[in-house]
């Protein structure tokens, strides 16, 4: 490994879990002197040395100002010595009591130690408290390589003396290949100022400050909220990685690891920047991750060795091992609904109608070469148009090349070569996709095409113009503007409902879009990937608003949840781009992709899965608003076209993303699935085939989930 050594705190990380000795050691000799403490005001500066750590609470006005009125003047730095001196005995007596290693860290340290690291070791305890916990600890199979004390150098943490001494001695260098662990902000700072990568440990340390019991009994809700925000202030104070469970801590070394072998020096937190979808990284998922089924737990761990990581993916969320109707089957037989289906389950899961039409296809034409041509996939091309109005089509095997293919007719077709979209838009995972999004957290660290300009989306509820209803559209004037200035613009690409976070325009708008456009000559491209094929109660979300795209791009659930499938769709008069290939992609025929896509649109036609999609999500949009009217210091705003929807946590509420997280979590352990966008909206998109009764029991989910929220 590139990482020469890990450089552990004491109290709190190794040993002491919840850190209580300093605590009740402060607490006790202050009291004898008429000065009350709280365990959070000594828990403020824990980490430094321990007589600057007295200081520091001396210099806290309520503290100050009770010694003033017990002694009538201000404590001077001898008598701060004086009941130092009397902390310092009354902590040495007691750290017999608080010197176990905390539960799974002598697992941890056998796995770095099989890593080949050099483990050191620093401390706001002195030299003489330090021999007592370090043979405590020794004796229960805890014995770092090297131990620092905070009063064998200069100055305790921050500083980085500590840290730099145990490089000396364990010829750990550069301080770049060296990582930090600790359990406060102080421990954070002094790896950051000895320019080490530095990691925050939550659950045991003192910044959550409870003991094994406290977490055992806690209310669910706050003590994942309380390891949250624990979680921000390391994250706050710098820290690069933070670890929920010290189990986690072997795979952040090896994470931190690859980044130095990419030539990388202490940097960014490793944390993700995407809100197509809630982080993998999270403190809630974190927790997630502890109850997996032994079964699940050991998939995922595999499925995270072999597959390159991501912020949306791997690691996953659990493992699967059965599909069908509206829902799927864990790993270990739970069922559960899925909300979510990464769009593509407008049939249901497994619909035995799309199954036995691939099944058949395949025993006859298999494959197509992009040369030649074949029924099914003229079949299909011509459904497409009848559906939409369009005049021509291209397939593809995935939508974000279908967006691609879109651009370049687009840029073809005018000449010109700016793409406008929204600012936290995404149109797919393909790099001019990206260029051409509003979701800038998916280009982190990458240079994407100088193609894209954004423009305000409709936002019905946090329009930075007020309401929606009577601003007369400002964002739209800003959008002109800018093509105006612009000059070079050949496209505007937007989902007529934003898929994740459903804000539904109204016909005003599109009317002036579709103004603006015209006079401007620019072309309309409305990307259908997950709001089309019957999800909004019509066969695409445009056709609630009276307006003619010029190109339209489809996908996800196109290949009836069996094959990838998408397309792009273009009106008369686009097709003129014949003397080059804007897709030319290998399975651009497929005739077996196709088949699926016939099918899943017969079958949703044979059904009226559109028409019942408008239905059942009005009857599911009254069930939510009352959960609203129920919840409304929770929930800010509740959004339905069709069998989407969104619920937005309250706008006003500090830790609104903690709280769309949780709902979600703890949803999901109930049997519900769906993901959360743009960090605050639960985002809600069922199968088209789910029943009443299905709808009703994800509603009696969303309740008991909600109810367990605290403000």
């Amino acid at each position: 490994m590139n990482i020469k050594a890990v450089i552990f705190d004491w109290a709190g990380t190794a040993v002491d879990y919840g850190c209580f000795a300093p605590v009740a050691a402060m607490i006790s000799v202050l009291g004898e002197d008429g000065i009350t403490v709280t365990p959070d005001q000594v828990r403020l500066h824990m980490g430094m040395k321990k007589r600057d750590h007295i200081g520091e609470l001396f210099r806290m006005e309520e503290v100050a100002a009770q010694f003033e009125k017990v002694h009538g003047h201000r404590a001077s730095e001898t008598e701060i010595d004086v009941i130092y001196e009397k902390i310092d005995r009354r902590l040495t007596d007691s750290l017999p009591e608080f010197s176990s290693p905390i539960e799974g860290f002598l697992n941890v340290v056998s796995q770095i130690r099989a890593m080949g690291l050099k483990i050191g070791s620093t401390t706001g305890y002195t030299k003489s408290m330090m021999e007592v916990v370090a043979a405590n600890a020794a004796r229960q199979g805890y014995a770092p390589d090297h131990i620092v004390a905070s009063d064998e150098v200069p100055a305790g943490r921050p500083a980085p003396w500590m840290c730099h001494e145990n490089m000396r001695v364990l010829n750990a260098f550069p301080a770049s290949f060296c990582v930090k662990v600790g359990d406060t902000v102080a421990d954070i700072k002094e790896g950051l100022n000895a320019g080490m990568w530095s990691v925050g440990l939550v659950m045991g340390g003192s910044e959550m400050g409870l003991s094994p019991e406290e977490v055992q009994s806690a209310d669910r809700y706050l003590l994942m909220k309380k390891a949250y925000e624990t979680a921000e202030r390391l994250y706050e104070a710098g820290a690069h990685y933070v670890a929920v469970f010290n189990s986690e801590l072997p795979a952040i070394l090896k994470k931190i690891d690859a980044r130095t072998a990419r030539g990388e020096t202490p940097s960014a937190a490793g944390r993700s920047l995407v809100t197509e979808g809630e982080s993998n990284m999270s403190v809630l998922r974190s927790f997630r991750n502890s109850e997996l089924s032994a079964e699940s737990a050991e998939l995922v761990k595999r499925d995270d060795a072999v597959f390159l990581g991501q912020a949306l993916s791997s690691p996953c969320l659990d493992a699967v091992t059965e599909c069908k109707d509206s829902g799927f089957t864990l790993t270990g037989g739970r069922k559960v609904l899925d909300f979510h289906g990464n769009g593509v389950h407008q049939t249901g899961f497994g619909n035995e109608h799309v199954i036995d039409a691939v099944a058949e296809q395949m025993d006859t034409l298999s494959f197509c070469p992009r040369r030649y041509t074949n029924e099914k996939t003229v079949l299909l091309a011509e459904k497409l148009m009848e559906l939409t109005g369009m005049e021509r089509v291209l397939f593809a095997p995935a939508a974000t090349l279908a967006v691609s293919s879109a651009i370049k007719l687009a840029m073809k077709f005018t000449g010109k070569t700016k793409i406008l979209s929204t600012y936290g838009s995404f149109h797919g995972a393909s790099l001019d996709a990206l260029s051409a999004a509003g979701d800038s957290g998916f280009l982190s660290g990458i240079k994407g095409f100088d193609i894209g300009e954004n423009f305000l989306p409709y936002d019905s509820y946090r329009c930075m113009f007020g309401d929606c209803s009577v601003c007369g559209h400002k964002c739209l004037e800003l959008l002109e503007k800018r093509i105006k200035e612009n000059n070079n613009v050949a496209a505007v690409i937007l989902e007529a409902v934003r898929c994740t976070t459903v804000h539904v325009p109204d016909r005003a708008y599109f009317e002036r879009l579709d103004a603006i456009c015209r006079k401007y000559g620019v072309l309309k491209i409305f990307d259908e990937t997950a709001a089309g094929l019957g999800r909004s109660g019509k066969w695409f979300s445009y056709q609630h608003f009276g307006i003619e795209p010029d190109m339209v791009v489809a996908g996800k659930g196109l290949g009836g949840g069996v094959m990838p499938l998408a397309c792009l769709m273009a009106r008369k008069g686009l097709d003129g781009a014949q003397d080059i290939s804007i897709g030319h992609y290998t399975h651009e025929k497929n005739p077996v992709a196709c088949v699926a896509g016939l099918a899943a649109i017969d079958f949703m036609e044979k059904e009226g899965l559109p028409e019942q999609a408008g239905r059942k999500g009005d009857n599911f949009g009254t069930v939510l608003n009352g959960l609203h009217k129920k919840y409304s210091h929770v929930i800010g705003d509740v959004r339905h076209l069709g069998l989407m929807a969104a619920v937005e946590i309250d706008k006003n509420v500090k830790e609104r993303n903690f709280i769309a997280e949780y709902v979600m979590y703890e949803s999901l352990k109930a049997g519900l699935s769906f993901k959360v966008s743009a960090g605050s909206v639960l985002t809600l998109s069922p199968a088209l085939t789910i029943t009443d009764d299905e709808l009703a029991k994800s509603a009696e989910i969303l309740d008991s989930a909600l109810a367990q929220v605290r403000i």
